[in-house]
């Protein structure tokens, strides 16, 4: 019993003990001392006696495992810390007891190592130890100060010690500059004197590596250049040594921290970092600046917009949230940047009446500071009906008629119907009023008798003749709707034929042109049978081909069913091939045969590799003609067509003149001209006498 509870209480002494050890590490870290792996722990001492408070240090070397044991008293820890680079001024407790604080007691750490014997570790209590072999001791003034330069150099690592006693507590500035770094710092040297230049990107490279180099342990360095001893610069040789030193008495500066404010060592490659960093920085200063400049210029591009005032005839700003109006541009806007035109559009806004209190609809241009009560479609439809309505006006000749006028169209035809009614077996009567029925009452059948009466009287009157042949095609029907009996359209010609014999000029037909076909128009401009008679008119009476065609059209659009409307409009449209009857008296009179704008409107364009080479003249194919005049030729410049082919030379002498000369020389053999209307160029050779594209956009 006794046994276990001594036992027992040993066990709870081990447990305390471990607990407070434990409960005391302030630092701990695996680390290599001159190449030596060792253990390091920092414990602090507890005591009511402020004097015995203080750090216990213990280096456990792991090939041995030997422990040895160092203890700072408060004071000791003051002076060993306080006189550490960049560690000035005094500590408070706290400060003292940070890990980063007493990381410095490892660099007071050295090993001895003799042969045949266990290493020793000491502890250096004041100064600061610098490891390996002092290789310079020299003075060197640097701004006007005269310091002490020291360096020592090690198998990983170079330290440069500058030291003025001048200086309060003896300032010491210092640098410790790994191989690996110094490494690549050479070989960024030979580098800069082959291309004779700054490399500011490499020195920018050399600080980043700097910058890690001081975060990673004196082990890994060493361990890192060991394996890199194979590219060793030629200044790092030992026979170079004393270059080296003078390479690095002009390879640093003195300058100072601006977060400590306080002085340091800066290498070149700092200072040119630092210097293309602070570049960088102007530039992406100048960027940024730039780049939000352009930003608030596209918002308030977007956000404001110009209105035109017709008033003052000048562009007022409006805020597209709020609405807010104002005559000067923004103030972010340069004097070279101003908000966009307003698009040429009509809006659709509402007005809300103060008297009636109700909302209307109204309509603005912001570009031209215009107002409408219409809509786009609305004002469209207008002008198109206006546009329509003189279009029809031409195309029919219609003009403005007068009462008196009226009056006397109207009495003209109360006379033919009472002198007919009076004296219904004259010639005259019969014809006038055969005419009256025919173009205005719409009496087919009694005027059909008429007709046939009178015709039989006086079969080659001018007058009968003609008025009798445009009644016969008026009447003419099929009944596939494609185009009138050929006997009766020949029939027809043939008393065209004759009433042109005896009446060359036309003259006696003038009256019934004016008092009856154009009157039915005039009085029913939207009826199919009055625009039928007319275009008929021009057809077979005036020879006014073009002018037909159109109204058998708006004939058509009036009444797309009427059987007569269509068989004319067919028969007339296969007429005008050449060959055909109006084609013949067109080339009888030496007028050019043109195409029929229904058979252009349905042709399509013959797709071959020559079409290119045709320029303002297309080749187009009929569909739906079977003979051989299928295909025709069209200028789509002036709009004339031809079933022959243009005459070329023609063609190109017309195109030399109004293109432009490219060729400067007067007598070339081949000159260069350039097209302007066709956008291409071509070429003639004077020898040759040839026209050739030269370059076809």
């Amino acid at each position: 019993m006794l046994t276990e509870a001594r036992a027992r209480r040993r066990r709870k002494m081990q447990n305390r003990f471990r607990y407070n050890l434990l409960e005391n590490i302030v630092y701990r870290d695996v680390t290599r001392v001159h190449s030596v792996p060792v253990i390091v722990w920092m414990l602090q001492r507890q005591s009511n006696n402020e004097e015995k408070k203080g750090l216990e240090i213990q280096v456990m070397i792991i090939e041995t495992r030997k422990c040895f044991k160092f203890r700072l008293d408060r004071f000791q820890m003051r002076q060993c810390l306080e006189t550490v680079i960049l560690k000035r001024g005094p500590l408070s407790e706290q400060e003292m007891m940070k890990k980063s604080t007493l990381s410095t007691f490892v660099s007071r750490i050295s090993i001895q190592k003799l042969a045949q014997e266990e290493p020793q570790v000491s502890f250096h209590r004041s100064g600061i130890v610098e490891k390996g072999d002092l290789i310079e001791n020299s003075f060197l003034e640097r701004d006007g100060i005269n310091f002490i330069l020291s360096m020592y150099r090690t198998e990983f690592d170079i330290v440069i010690r500058l030291h003025n006693r001048r200086c309060e507590r003896g300032k010491v500035l210092r640098v410790q500059i790994p191989m690996k770094l110094l490494t690549e710092w050479l070989l960024h040297h030979e580098e800069e004197q082959e291309l004779g230049c700054i490399d500011y990107i490499g020195a920018w490279k050399l600080t980043e590596s700097k910058r890690k180099l001081d975060k990673q342990k004196e082990g890994d360095i060493f361990n890192f250049v060991a394996k890199e001893k194979a590219n060793i610069p030629l200044l790092l040789q030992k026979e170079k040594e004393e270059d080296l030193r003078e390479w690095l008495k002009h390879r640093f500066s003195i300058s100072v921290d601006l977060n400590s404010d306080e002085e340091r060592i800066t290498l070149d490659f700092e200072n040119l970092a630092a210097k293309a960093e602070c570049i960088a920085q102007r530039l992406q200063s100048v960027w940024r600046r730039k780049r939000s400049k352009a930003i608030a210029s596209n918002e308030v591009h977007l956000q404001y917009e110009k209105i035109f005032d017709r008033s003052t005839k000048r562009y007022f700003y409006v805020h597209k949230r709020t609405g807010e109006k104002q005559w000067t541009k923004p103030k972010v806007l340069s004097c070279n940047d101003d908000v966009k035109d307003p698009p040429d559009e009509w809006r659709e806004e509402s007005y809300l009446d103060p008297i009636t209190h109700e909302s209307h609809t109204f309509y603005f241009n912001p570009a031209t500071g215009q107002t409408s009560w219409l809509s786009e479609e609305e004002a469209a439809r207008l002008v198109q009906q206006k546009f329509r309505s003189k279009q029809m006006s031409e195309l029919l000749s219609l003009r403005q008629v007068d009462f008196r006028q009226i009056v006397k169209i109207v009495k003209f035809c109360h006379d033919v119907e009472e002198r007919y009614k009076e004296e219904p077996l004259k010639l005259m009567n019969q014809l006038n009023f055969a005419l009256l029925c025919h173009c205005i009452k719409g009496d087919i059948n009694t005027a059909k008798t008429l007709y046939q009466t009178v015709i039989a009287k006086s079969p080659t009157h001018p007058v009968i003749t003609k008025a009798y042949g445009l009644f016969l095609l008026a009447t003419a029907t099929s009944n596939d709707s494609s185009t009138i009996d050929a006997a009766i359209f020949e029939k027809a010609c043939n008393l065209f034929e004759s009433a042109e014999r005896a009446d060359a000029k036309g003259t006696r037909f003038q009256v019934a042109q004016t008092h009856f076909f154009h009157w039915s128009v005039m009085m029913n401009p939207k009826s199919s049978t009055a625009l039928l008679n007319y275009a008929l008119l021009h057809q077979c009476i005036t020879g006014e081909y073009y002018r037909a065609e159109k109204i058998y059209r708006r004939a058509i659009a009036v009444d797309p069913t009427n059987n007569q409307v269509l068989c004319n409009f067919n028969t007339f449209i296969a007429q005008r091939y050449p060959g055909s009857y109006y084609g013949e008296k067109l080339k009888q009179t030496g007028q050019m045969i043109s195409v029929p704008e229904a058979i252009i409107r349905r042709a399509q364009v013959v797709s071959n590799d020559q079409t290119r080479n045709y320029g303002e003249w297309r080749l187009l194919k009929d569909p739906f003609c079977n003979n051989s005049w299928n295909t025709f030729w069209l200028n789509t410049f002036d709009g004339t067509s031809s079933f022959e082919e243009p005459d070329w030379s023609k063609v190109w002498e017309r195109r030399v003149n109004r293109s432009k000369r490219m060729t400067s020389e007067k007598h070339s053999i081949e000159a260069e001209y350039h097209d302007l209307f066709v956008n291409a160029t071509f070429t003639y050779n004077r020898i040759t006498k040839i026209y050739s594209w030269k370059k076809f956009y």
